[in-house]
């Protein structure tokens, strides 16, 4: 118990340096004013030349990812059911270069290896079967076997989606990057490149709600091992 208390205030540390990182990001007034090199915080919409489709909402997006699900029965000890939602697979995500756009200008975003929070996610139940199916045959039939009702009917299934579509509004944290003529947002050695619809502050607010949460219960973890380990 006390090493899975570290384990938790490990992720506490890491959640508290992660808000640290998001409060060095300095608001941008306007695209076309971006400084090169310098992290920033910038908001506009998002634009696409020749955007994805979202699998599941047949959208125009920029990013999505989806989690596929079924609801399997497992029973204790004296042979009681109950039913969870398992994870099948693994998550499939796809993202493309977009633009980032104000009434200034815009700026190319590469979001290769970019980290997520808070986007749009749907959920939506599916017909019987269609996980079998998706894997084998790919993701173009998600779209036609959602189904509008959760039947009562055991052994569901549902997928999850988080996407970024076209026309949104979004905040792009990172650095912006020059290949010659061109600049873009990029991940960089120091900072990652963030996408989110939440600002600065509510950003900064959510990674240190988290990292105090997993530091407290980390700690009551190792101090509640360390009690059953002195009562032996």
């Amino acid at each position: 118990m006390a090493c899975g208390g570290g384990l938790v205030a490990f992720l506490g540390i890491r959640k508290t340096n992660e808000s640290n990182t998001l409060s060095r990001y300095v608001p941008a007034d306007n695209i076309q004013g971006i400084p090169i090199g310098i992290p920033v915080v910038a908001t506009g919409t998002v634009a696409a030349d020749q955007p994805l489709t979202s699998p599941v909402t047949q959208k125009p997006c920029v990013y999505f990812e989806y989690i596929l699900e079924r609801e399997e029965e497992t029973k204790d000890d004296r042979g009681n059911s109950s039913w969870q939602w398992r994870r099948v697979g693994s998550a499939e995500k796809q993202t493309i270069p977009f633009y980032l756009q104000d009434k200034s200008g815009k700026v190319l975003v590469k979001p290769d290896n970019c980290e997520v929070n808070d986007i749009f996610q749907t959920q939506q139940f599916l017909q019987p079967g269609t996980i079998q199916n998706t894997q084998s045959t790919g993701m173009k039939i998600l779209a036609a076997a959602i189904q509008l009702t959760s039947n009562l009917n055991r052994n569901r299934e549902r997928v999850t989606e988080y996407m970024i579509a076209t026309g949104s509004n979004l905040n792009v944290f990172g650095t912006i990057i020059m290949e010659g003529e061109q600049k873009f947002f990029q991940k960089t050695t120091d900072y990652p490149l963030v996408l989110s619809p939440l600002s600065k502050d509510q950003l900064v607010g959510s990674e240190k709600k988290a990292a105090y949460i997993y530091l407290g219960l980390g700690i009551a973890l190792v101090l509640l091992g360390v009690f059953l380990m002195t009562q032996k």
